[in-house]
């Protein structure tokens, strides 16, 4: 796909052709601003953005330590809430003055405050077993004791995508889904996942989000798939997280390999870099797994790096009539290839 990109001295010179006038050049430029904001790339400011934002979002979740146990109850309720309030209101002014990356990391650290709240609300009106009152425990045991919890948290999820439309929520909400997912098969079937059988259901589960994501990505806009992003890295750490879990511990050479070379040429079509990171990184695991001790190691990186410029070489002789001639089957966000 050709990529233009456009500043305000071809705005102005758009102007002097008087191809525009100055109010479309103004409106133009504040749209393509408003579009940069929300188009993840790897620019400084959005990465701290994101860091910040993953950091937040850790140290209420997964990071929280043993010691807020000592205010589970209603102190922690209303510490929770206040920070939910607080961290929405944020979200709320930075929407209204379109800064739409904070105002979307705001809203996702909304989301992953919610099961804390309803766990410290669930904790003081003694809904909890004793043995399920330390909040690590949402995190490290499937159960189904969870999902009330899980489901009152999709729901705010739900709410707030709805009123802020920013795709890193859909982060957390995807995490969240996984979680509830295993949670009500334990419930259902009364089984503990064993390491295999939590891999396989993982792969599984993150196999039909990437369908169904693909499903929803195959006519989408530019805008919406943009939005998707974060869905698909879910999905792919699922899929690609519980694949190499079954490879390390069940040797599944041939699969394993094959599905990541799927992975890296389909990311090309797909336009998703994570597949390709996915991919890549599987590969170069398998590889160093048969040579790391090896003398020949270090030759055999520089081969195979050779072999992918050699590759990336062809195929920039060859990607528009490939990707022409299968422009069918291809996404409509890829079809305006030059």
């Amino acid at each position: 796909m050709a990529n233009y990109v456009i500043n305000q001295e071809h705005l102005k010179q758009a102007v002097s052709e008087q191809i525009i006038s100055q109010r479309q050049a103004d409106q133009l430029w504040s749209l393509l601003r408003r579009q940069e904001q929300v188009t993840p790339k790897l620019s400084t400011g959005h990465v701290l953005y994101y860091l910040g934002g993953l950091l937040a979002i850790g140290s209420i979740t997964v990071f929280v330590g043993s010691s807020l146990d000592l205010l589970m109850g209603w102190p922690l309720f209303c510490i929770g809430v206040v920070a939910f309030a607080g961290s929405y209101l944020l979200a709320n002014h930075f929407q209204q003055r379109n800064l739409l990356i904070p105002a979307g990391i705001f809203a996702a650290i909304c989301l992953s405050l919610t099961p804390l709240i309803v766990f410290s609300l669930q904790a003081a009106v003694h809904l909890l077993p004793n043995d399920f009152k330390a909040y690590q425990k949402f995190y490290r045991l499937v159960d189904g004791i969870w999902l009330p919890l899980e489901l009152i948290s999709l729901l705010v999820g739900g709410l707030l995508f709805n009123k802020f439309r920013f795709g890193f929520i859909l982060f957390p909400f995807a995490i969240l889904l996984w979680f509830t997912s295993m949670d009500a098969y334990q419930f259902a079937t009364h089984q503990t996942l064993s390491t295999n059988g939590g891999a396989l259901f993982s792969l599984l589960f993150g196999l039909a989000e990437i369908l169904l994501i693909l499903r929803w990505d195959w006519s989408a806009t530019d805008s919406r798939a943009q939005k998707l992003f974060w869905l698909y890295f879910a999905a792919a750490l699922n899929f690609w997280g519980g694949l190499t879990t079954l490879w390390a511990n069940l040797h599944l050479d041939a699969i394993y390999v094959i599905i990541n070379v799927i992975l890296l040429f389909g990311s090309v079509f797909l336009q998703r870099r994570i597949f390709a990171l996915c991919g890549g990184v599987g590969i170069f695991a398998f590889i160093s797994s048969l040579v790391a001790n090896s003398p020949a190691f270090p030759f055999v990186l520089v081969l195979l790096g050779l072999l992918l410029i050699y590759l990336a070489r062809i195929w920039s002789k060859f990607e528009v009539r490939i990707v022409s001639r299968y422009q069918e089957f291809i996404p409509l966000r890829f079809q305006n290839i030059k």
